[in-house]
């Protein structure tokens, strides 16, 4: 039985690593994805607004 136990403590912390792992990941596309839109913007849109968009994306981060 300990071996059981054991071998489901190992499983379960190899899990929760891996959805932290992914779930930072995920966070740092996020936050790339964010950045490259804010780019785009600065390209395409007067500075007027450009300087509220990254101040709001900053805010909401």
């Amino acid at each position: 039985m300990e071996v059981i136990t054991l071998v489901g403590a190992t499983v379960g912390t190899a899990v929760g690593g891996v959805s932290v792992l992914v779930a930072a990941a995920l966070t740092a596309v996020a936050v790339i994805v964010a950045v490259g839109v804010m780019i785009s913007f600065e390209m395409t849109t007067p500075h007027a607004l450009v300087n509220v968009v990254p101040a709001t994306a900053v805010a909401v981060a």
